[in-house]
């Protein structure tokens, strides 16, 4: 399940660094550095906020968590507002990289940093209705209402729900079962699943029974439960473990690395992995030739 305070995911985000102690010009500049965009920040009362002051401060004493706060560069500007009260209880406001108003708030941050105002769905590529429906909870069951209208979108009937809805997707739990919903509630994948993962490269690890394999985004199983334990797919390939032994396979369920490793470290499988072998360590590349 994803992260309550996550703006999208973090493999498609970049990370902001906060804390109650985060001065006004660092969050302005992070902002700055990594959007090309203005990022102006205001006190309780309005009023813009001095550089100087602390995220605390102008929470009027208010508690400031350290987090890290991810947003994606096709999130429309006019959402950062939002997100920002919501999940941080300060204002901003998104200016162009001198400062100034910007055409329209209506297209993508990247969009806005390169100058394109003129189509006003670019690069957005769906992600404005994730960014606008926020969960809530109600007699400790949990649901989505729309953040701008307080409309309950799905009600409060799960045990647990993702934290942000990703590409209009969301991953609920219902009597210790998972499923996903699309952003009107309807389930599109069956909520049978013992553990499910988020997508990472368009599939998502699951388990049914102590058994893991992995589904697509139409919930069609592409490799088989029957792993031990796997971890999501990177570049094509996913370690899996099978019958007590490790070892990596492809999309296509083909063992890349055989499944014959007491363990394997792995810290880039395309460059050299320290591994054990009945009883023997050493290194080797994605060949399974040994490195010396």
């Amino acid at each position: 399940m994803t992260q309550k305070k996550v703006f999208g995911t973090p493999s498609k985000t970049t990370p902001i660094e906060i804390s109650g102690k985060t001065k006004v010009k660092s969050l302005r500049d992070q902002f700055k550095s990594i959007f090309a965009l203005t990022l102006r920040v205001y006190n309780a009362d309005g009023a813009e906020a001095d550089d100087n002051a602390t995220l605390a401060a102008i929470r009027a004493g208010e508690k400031v968590k350290d987090a890290t706060v991810h947003m994606r560069i096709v999130s429309k500007v006019q959402s950062v507002p939002v997100f920002f009260k919501r999940e941080i209880g300060i204002m901003v406001d998104v200016f162009s990289a001198d400062n100034t108003d910007l055409p329209t708030k209506n297209v993508s941050l990247k969009a806005a940093a390169e100058g394109r105002f003129g189509d006003e769905n670019e690069d957005v590529s769906g992600d404005a209705d994730d960014e606008i429906l926020e969960y809530f909870s109600e007699n400790n069951k949990e649901g989505y209402k729309n953040v701008e209208t307080g409309e309950v979108v799905v009600p409060a009937i799960y045990d647990e729900v993702s934290g942000n809805f990703e590409n209009g997707f969301a991953w609920v739990k219902l009597d210790d079962k998972y499923g996903l919903i699309d952003i009107t509630g309807k389930e599109v994948i069956e909520i049978k699943y013992d553990f499910a993962a988020n997508f990472s490269e368009g599939l998502s690890k699951v388990r049914i029974n102590d058994k893991c394999g992995f589904i697509n985004k139409d919930g069609k199983i592409v490799i088989e439960l029957k792993y031990d334990s796997a971890n999501d797919f990177r570049r094509g390939l996913a370690k899996v473990k099978f019958n007590g032994k490790w070892g990596f396979i492809n999309k296509d369920e083909k063992e890349v690395i055989k499944i014959k490793y007491d363990y394997i470290f792995d810290k880039n499988v395309h460059t050299k992995m320290l591994v054990q072998l009945d009883g023997e360590e050493f290194y080797m590349d994605e060949k399974e030739n040994r490195i010396e």
